[in-house]
């Protein structure tokens, strides 16, 4: 019976570790950003800065040969690390970011825009950028 117990325990063990659930904490947030408004995330550790955006997306309201882009500037600040800026791009047509951005053990990726675009003209304080960051 102690034998049956044991490989049980064993048989745990291995798939949890396989599983990903006997390493640290994994973390996930999704961070709203304004142009010039700082967020800070996992508890202090990284804070994210939109500085600039551009939103050249095909609006609703108009057929467009290219389905254009967003593109925003963020500065990425780890605590007790050198801050970068990165640019990242979301694909009007897919949706899709390029890139992911690694900074230290985060991985950040740029998930939408909003508002999008139903006319040529947009305000820019209304617009909003999603970034979803992950720390394994």
């Amino acid at each position: 019976m102690q034998t049956l117990i044991r490989a049980s325990c064993l048989a745990f063990t291995v798939l949890l570790t396989a599983c990903g659930g006997g390493g640290g904490d994994p973390f996930a947030e999704t961070v709203k950003l304004h142009t010039g408004q700082p967020k800070t995330i996992d508890g202090g550790q990284l804070t994210l800065t939109m500085t600039k955006f551009i939103d050249s997306r095909c609006p609703k309201t108009v057929t467009c040969i290219t389905a254009g882009s967003s593109v925003i500037d963020v500065t990425l600040a780890q605590q007790g690390a050198t801050p970068v800026s990165v640019q990242m791009t979301l694909s009007g047509a897919t949706g899709t970011a390029l890139p992911v951005y690694t900074y230290g053990p985060y991985r950040i990726e740029y998930t939408d825009m909003t508002p999008y675009p139903d006319s040529p003209v947009l305000s820019i304080t209304d617009s909003e950028a999603t970034l979803v960051v992950r720390r394994d």
